[in-house]
């Protein structure tokens, strides 16, 4: 499965090319293992690098510049993978709040109030995560936090939702 892979660090591979003169990465990991076609893709900036190495010359070779793209599409499909591999995670808890967030049926102004009960940090990252479908990890860099601090936060915000809820329905 392609999100065991790390993703692909292009300063990293530049810093290889400098060293080496190449860098090697595997069809499997930019693609699949049912890819059909070259094994091994070389990425690097030596024209003559076919010339130097001719047991490689059958492998795929390309640009730094022509790599880039396709690092940054396989880093997005990792990112979006983790992602949802996150929110399959999502907790009993989790899902009972946003069955209470997404529910039609309910008020939307007592969900407004619920929610602007909360602190103005547990507010932001809970419609972040909620609305704008960012992960704990996308929420904590830009916060420059941890992503266990944004993942405890939203967790607090959702049991404060809960409980005005219980107690909201109950009057």
């Amino acid at each position: 499965m392609k999100t065991e892979y790390l993703k692909i660090d292009m300063e990293l591979v530049r810093e290889i090319i400098r060293d080496k003169g190449y860098y090697y990465i595997t069809a499997e990991r930019l693609f699949d293992k049912r890819f059909v076609g070259s094994k091994l893709y070389i990425v690097t900036d030596d024209p003559d690098f076919k010339e130097k190495h001719p047991q490689l010359a059958e492998m795929t070779i390309m640009s730094v510049v022509e790599f880039e793209p396709i690092a940054q599409v396989v880093n997005d499909y990792i990112g979006q993978e983790d992602k949802e591999r996150h929110r399959e995670r999502i907790d009993i808890e989790s899902h009972e709040v946003q069955n209470l967030i997404t529910d039609e049926s309910i008020d939307q102004v007592s969900l407004r109030q619920a929610i602007s009960a909360l602190d103005t940090l547990q507010r932001e990252r809970l419609i972040s995560y909620y609305f704008y479908g960012e992960s704990f990890t996308e929420i904590a860099r830009r916060q420059n936090v941890s992503a266990r601090a944004v993942s405890y936060s939203i967790r607090l915000a959702e049991k404060k939702i809960k409980e005005y809820y219980c107690t909201f329905t109950k009057k």
